[in-house]
């Protein structure tokens, strides 16, 4: 039995990558037309990535196809769902490239990489909830205490004063917060 073979096929040439040793991923369900990333991420920076590679470099170098960079006429669709990851239209900065498709051209002698921004492409289907997370003060507070929220490089804190109740001293700190986000960001 003979098969064409073609590019971009997720079944035949398509590869994942993984941040290790803190994320983990893997392509399944593979078929001609799809296939499915999944993992587990533990941090901000972790990052899984496909990757269709021009020389193959897996199988026997006389049973693979030759190398071969051209993609004209090659026209990428695809759908794609997020779940418990930054989504595509974030205003983050994209510490991974998460929010492009990169490709590596060769530019008469020269390799050029391309970023393609996929949210200037991309038709949202459906819709999602932004993140929320609610904290609360207990115990008793004093005077000269402090309350503090710190993620990440971020820390804030607020000093508790006499007339102060939980209310009001978690309205305060909630304020510093909000009074203090950086490029948008919390």
């Amino acid at each position: 039995m003979t098969e064409t073979l073609t590019k971009l096929r997720p079944d035949r040439d398509l590869q994942c990558y993984f941040f290790s040793p803190s994320a983990i991923a893997a392509l399944s369900r593979t078929s001609p037309t799809g296939f499915t990333v999944s993992g587990c991420w533990r941090e901000q920076f972790d990052w899984a990535v496909i990757e269709w590679n021009r020389d193959n470099v897996f199988e026997h170098p006389a049973l693979r196809n030759l190398p071969d960079g051209d993609l004209s006429g090659v026209q990428l669709s695809y759908q794609e769902a997020r779940t418990n990851c930054i989504q595509l239209d974030s205003t983050w900065y994209p510490t991974v490239d998460w929010p492009y498709l990169r490709i590596w051209a060769e530019v008469g002698k020269q390799e050029v990489v391309y970023k393609i921004p996929l949210k200037n492409y991309a038709t949202a289907v459906g819709s999602f909830v932004s993140p929320t997370v609610q904290f609360e003060l207990q115990g008793t507070i004093t005077a000269g205490d402090y309350i503090e929220l710190s993620w990440l490089d971020q820390h804030f804190n607020y000093q508790v004063t006499a007339e102060d109740t939980p209310a009001t001293a978690i309205n305060n700190l909630a304020y510093a917060i909000t009074s203090n986000q950086s490029l948008g960001q919390v």
